[in-house]
């Protein structure tokens, strides 16, 4: 479990107690819906994602260029290091990034992130572990990978979406979920007479 100034130390709670209270809230959200009947879609489009493209090492550069100036405790060098160093660690970079999406294989060592339990807003009493809320701090090569699949992958639903002449404007949302930082991307799509909104979830956890 994490520990920033803006975690509450008068909860009494030990980190094994917020760790097994975040555990079951996950767990009790997929038996709630491990039943649940697909929805009846009247109208589906195929667009089929048969592989992923390569990541350059320009690209590697660039989405170290743009990160914030933040690092994990699990990070073996800090991210204004690697900033400094971006060119040369970029090849080596890009290509753990195309053998793991190529593979299938996500990092062990990139699921593991710090959990810091943080009161909600509004709350009054902070000896409710309800009242705390994980948020989850993973190591950059991480939250860079994490971010290669999901332009990819968001760039591969707006393509399908204008082939089927449906306007689709994405709506990016990450953020923690859980115990694990899963990259969420939100679609409002607009077609026939209704409009409907698809999320799609990127579960790091449930992959080998």
């Amino acid at each position: 479990m994490g520990d920033t100034k803006n975690t509450s130390n008068s909860s009494g709670h030990t980190a094994d107690e917020f760790a097994t209270f975040f555990a079951n809230k996950v767990d009790d959200v997929r038996r709630s819906t491990s039943s649940t009947a697909l929805p009846d879609a009247a109208v589906t489009a195929r667009h089929a994602l048969n592989g992923w493209e390569l990541v350059t090492p320009e690209v590697v550069v660039k989405l170290i260029g743009n990160a914030p100036n933040k690092s994990c405790q699990l990070d073996v060098a800090p991210t204004w290091l690697v900033k400094q160093y971006s060119r040369l660690l970029a090849p080596f970079i890009a290509l753990l990034f195309n053998a793991s999406r190529s593979t299938g294989c996500f990092p062990a060592k990139f699921k593991h992130a710090i959990v810091t339990p943080l009161e909600k807003k509004g709350t009054r009493d902070g000896n409710q572990l309800k009242n705390y809320r994980p948020v989850s701090n993973s190591p950059f090569l991480s939250k860079f990978l994490e971010k290669v699949v999901q332009n990819q992958l968001q760039h591969h639903i707006t393509r399908g979406h204008r082939r089927c002449r449906l306007s689709c404007n994405p709506y990016h949302v990450f953020g923690p979920t859980g115990l694990s930082s899963w990259p969420v991307v939100i679609y409002p799509v607009h077609g026939g007479s209704g409009r409907h909104c698809c999320t799609v979830q990127l579960d790091i956890t449930c992959v080998r």
